[in-house]
């Protein structure tokens, strides 16, 4: 397992901060990352923080209630990092460097701005939709859903809730804020993919169809350097040769379109005008230990027969928690290298596979080329 794994990769410290550490720990099935730095402020120090699974996109926040003065930032940073180094997570230090947290004064407020959501269909449905000349198709992106408000010249994120939150600076600085915009987003960690446009200039676009949408955001994105528009495939040679790169280069899926639809927020209870097919990959894994509520640790083993532990899977209500030693099947998109299995899915017990055949070398492991 290396010693430095790659952190977060928009959540990372860069000497623009005063101080800065990037934390991870891989403890006991854990694949999670702890950032910490201190800001020079009006009036004094703060301490910024973001925590969470590595690979997700993590949200910014201010520790301390009002600003602190060097000494006191010092202290406590030196006290936090302490505590996470010595304590069950076992916390090690990383040397990446990256982009510095920018948190948001609005966290967890309402937006009022909630994202339209997709409902899965299979492959079979995708290949149909390909061959529909009222759909288009745009990658899924494996970032994490960031609409971006640009109002009276601030920028903020939005998440998927449809609450402020904080963005990377890489992002935030890359963004021009002297026209109200709001635009919709995957976070991918130091830069934005825009593919879709609901508010210009305080006009909302919400009831244009989605092609018009998408013909005003590829005019506007050359002036936010943060942004990289998601291609749009619309004939169907460009969707199948779209859905045949994506599964090619093990990316996350592509959402299908419907060409003349309006912006709607939420999710339907089934179908809808925006479609998203993933790729989910199967594999057998060992059962390494039953965690609390319905969840097991799961496991495979490398070329020399070493135990590798690739996260927790949750057990569904309809079938029964497996014990420790048996295999079970699980879906997921991708395997971060020397660590967890992306967005793992139960599937089923198996009683007609060995541990052996638990391999880590049997895993799809995800495509950092592009």
């Amino acid at each position: 397992m290396p010693t430095s794994p790659m952190i977060n990769k928009g959540i990372k410290m860069t000497a623009s901060a005063h101080k800065h550490i990037s934390l991870y720990s891989q403890t006991g099935g854990s694949d999670k990352v702890y950032n910490l730095q201190i800001d020079a402020v009006e009036g004094g120090y703060n301490l910024i923080y973001a925590n969470g699974r590595r690979g997700q996109t993590l949200k910014p926040k201010v520790k301390n209630p009002s600003p602190l003065t060097l000494e006191q930032a010092e202290k406590e940073f030196s006290k936090i990092v302490k505590s996470k180094k010595n304590g069950s997570s076992k916390y090690k230090e990383s040397g990446d460097e990256g982009s510095t947290l920018i948190p948001t004064e609005k966290d967890d407020l309402n937006s009022g701005v909630h994202p339209q959501l997709l409902n899965p269909i299979d492959h079979a449905q995708a290949v149909a939709l390909c061959h529909d000349d009222g759909w288009v198709a745009q990658e899924k992106h494996d970032g994490e859903r960031r609409p971006i408000e640009i109002k009276s010249g601030k920028v903020n994120g939005i998440n998927k809730k449809g609450e402020y939150c904080g963005l990377v600076s890489d992002i935030a600085n890359g963004i021009d804020s002297s026209v109200d915009i709001i635009f919709d987003t995957e976070d991918l960690r130091t830069r934005a993919a825009a593919f879709d446009l609901l508010e210009y200039n305080k006009k909302d676009l919400r009831q244009l169809p989605f092609i018009e949408r998408y013909s005003i955001l590829e005019a506007i994105a050359n002036e936010h350097p943060a942004l990289v528009v998601s291609p749009l495939a619309v004939t169907t040679e460009e969707k199948i040769n779209l859905l045949d790169k994506m599964e090619h280069e093990n990316r996350e899926g592509v959402v299908f379109k419907r060409a003349n639809a309006h912006y709607v927020s939420g999710r339907p209870s089934s179908g809808g005008d925006q479609l998203k097919f993933k790729f989910y990959d199967e594999t057998s894994v060992i059962v390494s230990k039953v965690n609390a509520k319905r969840s097991v640790q799961i496991a495979v083993f490398d070329d020399e027969g070493n135990e590798i532990i690739v996260g927790n899977v949750t057990i569904p209500p309809n079938a029964s928690i497996p014990s420790i030693g048996d295999i079970i099947d699980v879906f997921y998109l991708y395997a971060y290298k020397g660590g967890s299995l992306y967005q793992p899915i139960y599937d089923k017990q198996r009683n007609d596979v060995d541990s052996s055949e638990c391999l880590q070398s049997r895993l799809k492991f995800r495509n950092d080329s592009h």
